[in-house]
């Protein structure tokens, strides 16, 4: 409050001292040069109290930035049968040519030396899927009957069923976000499953389980 009161006290400062040096060069150059020394004063000390506020205005601004992201690893996708469920998804969306496996190599194609020690997945890696929550694509839900946590919070994908859990490091102040409706968008970046390898001799056919990360946007902040 009181920088605030000193800033418009030296902008008043400046425009009475810019007048009385207009009228004082009319009277003597060198009290108007006295005068004009005193007007520069007022206004960089003004300059400097501006810019002040300015720097406390981006601050703020990256603070609200800091505060509408959230990303956290969903824990447990590997139990409970969440992989095969996983499997299942994407086999279907092979199957419908909605995505191409292999990056549509064949493997003659991928025995190439360009190719060597190097992992081609069966699905695109850091596969994308967004919601804007309302959608029901993503979904969060509370598991008070949890017997291992009562703070659980399960994370489902629509076509997948429920992949894991909210990290339990977290899940009690997910639980507010949730509560408070904070969510405005939601993504899951899928890695991992079936992936063949050409080591310049024989053609390898592996598997790394699942791995699925959450963003969240748009959190509403009081920032």
């Amino acid at each position: 409050m009181v920088k605030k009161i000193l800033k418009y006290l030296f902008l008043i400062m400046t425009i009475i001292f810019g007048i009385l040096t207009i009228v004082a060069f009319t009277d003597s150059i060198i009290f108007g040069i006295i005068m004009l020394v005193i007007t520069f004063i007022f206004f960089f000390f003004f300059s400097l109290f501006s810019a002040k506020n300015i720097n406390n205005i981006s601050k703020n601004n990256e603070n609200i930035k800091q505060n509408k992201t959230l990303k956290f690893q969903v824990a447990g996708t590997f139990l409970g049968g969440r992989q095969a469920n996983i499997s299942k998804f994407f086999f279907k969306k092979i199957e419908k040519k909605e995505i191409i496996s292999y990056e549509g190599l064949t493997d003659s194609e991928i025995k190439t030396k360009e190719n060597i020690d190097i992992e081609i997945y069966e699905i695109p890696q850091d596969y994308e899927i967004k919601s804007n929550y309302s959608d029901g694509l993503i979904k969060f839900e509370k598991e008070p009957e949890n017997e291992y946590d009562k703070n659980a919070i399960r994370v489902m994908i629509k076509g997948m069923g429920t992949v894991g859990y909210v990290p339990k490091n977290i899940n009690v102040s997910f639980a507010k976000i949730l509560e408070n409706e904070e969510i405005k968008e939601a993504t899951a970046t899928i890695c991992g499953g079936e992936y063949k390898l050409w080591n310049g001799k024989k053609l390898k056919r592996e598997r790394d389980d699942y791995s699925v990360t959450i963003t969240i946007n748009s959190l509403i902040s009081d920032n």
